[in-house]
């Protein structure tokens, strides 16, 4: 619940709630956890897009907002693991101009036909911190960059 409360209420799919709270999308334990927050009538929806109730919103009580500024992007660095962090920073400074995928392997050091390096990309998009091969608007807005065309 704390993941969608500091989404501000708006939905998130099963795989980012994963991301959010730290499971496995395929433990026990998070299906346990979101079978239990529905039952209680804390959250709602399908897993595309679940969202939390008013109900949830007092149970989950005082709930810390994501940080802002330069500050959010090192929250999202802290949480995607090295090669999440390395596309991010590279990302932030080309910000808005989309970079090739050979262009941001090499950047960030790593292969561009690694299985690591196509799983950090999709954790960044399902996360939506990346659109494509640059750092989200709604991201780059959050953090303060440069709203621009490429």
């Amino acid at each position: 619940m704390t993941a969608l409360v500091q989404k501000h209420g708006g939905p998130a799919s099963r795989a980012e709630l994963a991301i959010l709270s730290g499971y496995s999308i395929e433990s026990g334990g998070f299906a346990k956890a979101l079978a239990t927050l529905r039952a209680a009538g804390h959250i709602v929806g399908k897993s595309s897009a679940i969202s939390v109730t008013s109900g949830g919103v007092n149970a989950a009580g005082a709930v810390e907002p994501l940080p802002r500024g330069a500050e959010l992007l090192e929250y999202w660095c802290g949480r995607v693991g090295p090669c999440g962090s390395a596309i991010l920073q590279t990302l932030s400074t080309t910000y808005p101009r989309e970079l090739a995928r050979d262009e941001l392997a090499e950047r960030t050091g790593y292969s561009p036909q690694s299985g690591g390096f196509a799983k950090a990309l999709a954790q960044l998009r399902t996360l939506e911190l990346v659109e494509g091969l640059a750092i989200s608007k709604p991201l780059a807005q959050a953090v303060g960059l440069p709203i621009g065309e490429a």
